[in-house]
C-alpha cells in the first residue's frame, strides 16, 4: 500500500470527544443527565436549576470548603492514584461562576492537585476570583500555606458568568478569566490529583459548565517491550498546502488510538468537530508542550511522553522521532528519549514575555519587532523592547522577593535609603529601624563614601548601584566607609537580612496658630499599610487635628488601592464615591478600565486643604494622592519635582518571577494626568539631610509650618517663588526593582 503524508502543522488534537463520560473529556452541565457522573448534591453543596450552588447557612468566619469530581469508574477520593480516573497530572479545567447573594469580598473558583500525602496532610492549589474583581492563587502543601499572588485587581473579571480556566503541564500553571490569562506560574511539588470547586465558606457562589480535558491521556504512549507508540490522535492539517513536497492520505480512524510501530507506520486522521477548548488552546503560547514537526529537518517531537514497560510501570519522556519518506513508504524512527522535566527555558519564557507586552502593554504599538530566542533572559529582552522614550519603570523580580515587599513589606537588604545633597554628598536619607543599618548606628545625614571597595564616584559613573551591594541573599556581607555629622570616618561590615518596612515612617502632631497640626512621613503603598494608616489617622482624629502635613519625599510608589485608601483618609465625606484615579488600558483593553472612587472612612480627617512634601523619589501612587486631590482639596506642595509617572503596572507572574510592566494611564476626577516630566513643586526647596525627619527646623517641614500659619512661604508666595533654594539634580542610576523598593 503506497502511504504518502503532509504534515503542515502536527500536534495532539486535544479536542475530541472519546465518549460522553470518559475521563479523557469529562462535561458536566449540572442537568439531571450529567450532575450523577461527578459532582452529585451533599452537604451544602446543591445541584438545583442547572448549577451546582454552595450555600451554608451557618459559615465559620475564615473557614473554606472544596468538593471535588469523583465521576468515573475508580474516584478515588483523597488518595488518588495515576491509575484512577480522578487523578489529573496534565490538563485543562473550566468553569463558569457566578455570585450573587454574597459579600463581594469573598472569593471562589477552582481547585487543582488535591490529595493527601504520605502522612495525610493536604495537599492543593487554589484558584479563586471575586465580585470585587480580584483574584489570588494560593496553596496547601503538608500543612503550610503558601500565598503566591496576594490579591490582584484584574479588569478581566466581570463579576458575572465568569469563566475561570487552569491549564497544568507538568509544573507549569497558567490562569485564564474569560479566555485571557492572568497568571503563568511555576509550582513545583504538585505533581497532580484531584481537581474541583472551592468556595469560602460565607459565600454563595454557584458554578455551570465544568469541563475537564485530561492532556494526560491524551498524551502519546511509548510501550518499551513492544517499540510501538499509541497516539490519542495526530491531526493534519491544510493537507495539500504544502506543492509537491507529500499528499495527504485520510482515512477515518473511528475513535480508536492510532498506534503504530516506530519503524514503519501509517498515520490516519478522523475528522473531529472542535468545541470552546480551541479558543482556550489558541492562546496558549508555551509551544514546547505541543508535539511539532519541522520539515526541514523531517523530525517531529513529542514532548511529553507517557513511557510504559513490560511491567506497565510509567514514566515521562519526550521523543525525538525521524520521519523518513519517498514515494512509496513513510517511516517513523526514534533518534531520542529522555527523561521528560517541564521546565521555564529562557526561550518559552521570552516567547510568553513579548506575546504577554504586544498584548496587555500600554506602549504595545511601539514595541519593535524581533525574534525573541535570540535574547539570553526575559530581563535583557525586557530592556531591549521597552518603550525607552516614557519607559523607566517596567521591570522583572523574583516572586518571593515580590510576594515578601508587597504582602509582608519586607526586602532583604542593609536597611537604608540614599539622596544626593544640593553639594553632591551623597547622604543617609532614612535608616529603617531594627535593620543591620540601625543596629550599627548609622544615622540619617552620614555622608556615604565606599561600599564594597569601590567610591561613591566610580559605582556612579560606571552604573553599578543595582549590583554593588551583592547577591540579594540573607547572610550577604556589604563592607561600608562612611563620614558622620562630626567629620569622622566609619568603617564597617554589615550583613543583609529582611528588612521590615516600617511604611509609616513617622508621624507627630504640631500646635500652631492654636490649630493642632498632623505629620507623616509615609514611605510605601503596601498591603502593610492600610492597618498602619488607620492607627495614625485614629491617633489623629483623637487629638483633634485640623490641618496635615503628608511627607511624600522617599515614597516610590505601591498599590494604588492603598493610595485611594490614604486620600479617603484625608478628604471626608464630601468626596464619597467620586472619582480618585481613572485607570485606563491601551486600546486593546479599553473593557478593563474602571475607576478607583473615594469611600467613606471613619477617622477621615474631612480636610479642605493639604500640604505635600516632595521630592524626586515621590512617584506613582505618592504623585497619584497628589492628582487625586487636586479637584477637591488646595493641595499645597513643598520640596522638589517628582519623579513623573501617570502610569501604572499591573503584575504577570511566569515561573518563578514577576513582570511589572506599565499597563495603564491613570487621570483624576477632571480627566488630568499626563505629568511625565513631573508635578513641580509650588515651593521650591533642598531636602535638609542633616536634620533629622520630624525636627521642626528641618528646612521642608519648617517651611509647611509657616505656611499653615502665614498664609504664605517665607521668601515669598507659593506660586511665584519657585526658586526659593537651589536644587541638587543629581540622581543615582538604580533601576527596577531596587528603584521601587528606595532602599539598599
Amino acid at each position: 500500500m503506497k502511504r504518502v503524508f503532509i504534515f503542515t502543522t502536527v500536534f495532539m488534537l486535544l479536542y475530541c470527544l472519546i465518549a460522553e463520560y470518559s475521563t479523557a473529556y469529562i462535561f458536566e452541565g449540572f442537568n439531571s443527565e450529567s450532575s450523577t457522573v461527578g459532582f452529585k448534591s451533599s452537604g451544602n453543596w446543591i445541584i438545583s436549576e442547572g448549577a451546582i450552588r454552595y450555600d451554608n447557612p451557618n459559615p465559620q468566619k475564615y473557614y473554606y470548603t472544596w468538593f471535588g469530581w469523583n465521576g468515573g469508574e475508580n474516584p478515588g477520593g483523597w488518595a488518588p492514584a495515576l491509575n484512577q480516573s480522578n487523578y489529573f497530572y496534565e490538563f485543562t479545567v473550566s468553569v463558569i461562576v457566578n455570585c450573587e447573594k454574597m459579600p463581594d469580598n469573598k472569593f471562589y473558583g477552582l481547585y487543582v492537585c488535591g490529595q493527601q500525602d504520605t502522612n495525610n496532610q493536604t495537599d492543593i492549589v487554589l484558584f479563586w476570583i471575586n465580585l470585587n474583581g480580584y483574584y489570588r492563587v494560593d496553596a496547601l502543601k503538608k500543612g503550610k500555606w503558601e500565598f503566591y499572588t496576594g490579591y490582584i485587581k484584574s479588569g478581566a473579571i466581570t463579576g458575572k458568568n465568569d469563566r475561570i480556566t487552569i491549564l497544568k503541564q507538568g509544573n507549569l500553571f497558567r490562569f485564564l478569566i474569560n479566555y485571557s490569562e492572568v497568571e503563568f506560574l511555576k509550582l513545583d511539588n504538585h505533581f497532580g490529583g484531584s481537581v474541583g470547586l472551592v468556595s469560602e465558606d460565607d459565600a454563595k457562589p454557584w458554578f455551570d459548565n465544568f469541563e475537564i480535558v485530561n492532556l494526560a491521556e491524551q498524551q502519546p504512549v511509548y510501550k518499551s517491550d513492544s517499540g510501538s507508540l499509541n497516539i490519542s490522535r495526530l491531526d493534519v492539517l491544510n493537507a495539500g498546502g504544502l506543492s509537491g513536497a507529500y499528499r495527504a492520505s485520510l482515512k477515518s480512524n473511528g475513535l480508536e488510538p492510532i498506534s503504530f510501530n516506530l519503524v514503519e507506520a501509517e498515520i490516519f486522521q478522523s475528522p473531529e468537530k472542535f468545541f470552546s477548548w480551541h479558543d482556550i488552546f489558541n492562546k496558549i503560547s508555551l509551544s514546547n508542550f505541543r508535539p511539532s514537526f519541522d520539515f526541514k529537518s523531517n523530525i517531529m517531537q513529542l514532548p511529553s511522553v507517557r513511557q510504559e514497560d513490560n511491567t506497565g510501570a510509567i514514566k515521562l519522556i519526550k521523543m525525538t522521532l525521524n520521519l523518513e519518506s519517498d514515494d512509496n513508504d513513510v517511516r517513523l524512527k526514534v533518534n531520542s528519549f529522555d527523561e521528560y522535566i517541564p521546565d521555564c527555558s529562557a526561550v518559552d519564557q521570552n516567547l510568553w514575555l513579548y506575546n504577554r507586552m504586544k498584548d496587555i502593554y500600554y506602549w504595545y504599538d511601539k514595541l519593535p519587532k524581533i525574534d525573541s530566542k535570540k535574547y539570553s533572559s526575559p530581563e535583557t529582552l525586557l530592556e531591549a523592547i521597552k518603550y525607552k522614550k516614557l519607559d523607566k519603570w517596567s521591570y522583572i523580580t523574583n516572586k518571593n522577593s515580590y510576594s515578601s515587599l508587597f504582602e509582608e513589606g519586607k526586602y532583604i537588604g542593609i536597611g537604608y535609603g540614599t539622596k544626593y545633597d544640593d553639594k553632591g554628598n551623597l547622604r543617609i536619607s532614612h535608616v529603617y529601624p531594627k535593620s543591620s543599618a540601625d543596629r550599627a548606628g548609622v544615622k540619617r545625614g552620614w555622608k556615604l563614601l565606599i561600599v564594597n571597595g569601590k567610591s561613591v564616584d566610580e559605582i556612579q559613573n560606571n552604573n553599578l548601584w543595582n549590583e554593588i551591594y551583592g547577591e540579594d541573599r540573607v547572610g550577604v556581607v556589604v563592607n561600608l566607609q562612611l563620614e558622620d555629622l562630626e567629620g569622622n570616618i566609619v568603617e564597617m561590615s554589615l550583613l543583609k537580612e529582611k528588612v521590615k518596612i516600617k511604611t509609616v515612617f513617622h508621624y507627630d502632631t504640631f500646635n500652631v496658630d492654636n490649630k493642632k497640626i498632623g505629620y507623616l512621613v509615609f514611605m510605601n503603598f503596601l498591603q502593610t499599610s492600610e492597618d498602619e494608616l488607620e492607627n495614625v489617622f485614629k491617633y489623629f482624629k483623637q487629638n483633634n487635628v485640623a490641618e496635615l502635613i503628608l511627607d511624600l519625599r522617599y515614597n516610590t510608589g505601591g498599590l494604588v488601592s492603598i493610595a485611594a485608601h490614604l486620600a479617603s483618609l484625608v478628604s471626608g465625606d464630601d468626596t464619597d464615591g467620586k472619582i480618585f484615579a481613572a485607570v485606563k488600558y491601551n486600546k486593546k483593553h479599553r473593557d478593563q478600565d474602571f475607576n478607583y472612587t473615594f469611600s467613606k472612612k471613619t477617622d477621615s480627617l474631612n480636610l479642605s486643604r493639604i500640604i505635600v512634601i516632595t521630592g524626586s523619589s515621590t512617584c506613582s501612587a505618592s504623585e497619584l494622592v497628589i492628582n487625586g486631590l487636586n479637584p477637591f482639596l488646595d493641595v499645597i506642595t513643598v520640596g522638589n519635582t517628582t519623579c513623573g509617572k501617570p502610569v501604572g503596572m499591573s503584575s504577570q507572574f511566569f515561573c518563578d518571577k514577576v513582570l511589572q510592566p506599565i499597563t495603564f494611564e491613570t487621570i483624576n476626577d477632571e480627566g488630568k494626568g499626563g505629568y511625565f516630566k513631573g508635578i513641580e513643586p509650588d515651593y521650591k526647596i533642598s531636602d535638609d539631610l542633616t536634620s533629622e525627619i520630624g525636627d521642626p527646623n528641618e528646612t521642608s517641614l519648617m517651611e509647611s509650618l509657616y505656611y499653615l500659619e502665614n498664609g504664605k512661604f517665607s521668601s515669598g508666595s507659593r506660586i511665584s517663588d519657585r526658586t526659593q533654594s537651589s536644587v541638587y539634580s543629581k540622581e543615582q542610576s538604580v533601576s527596577g526593582f531596587r528603584k521601587f523598593i528606595g532602599a539598599f
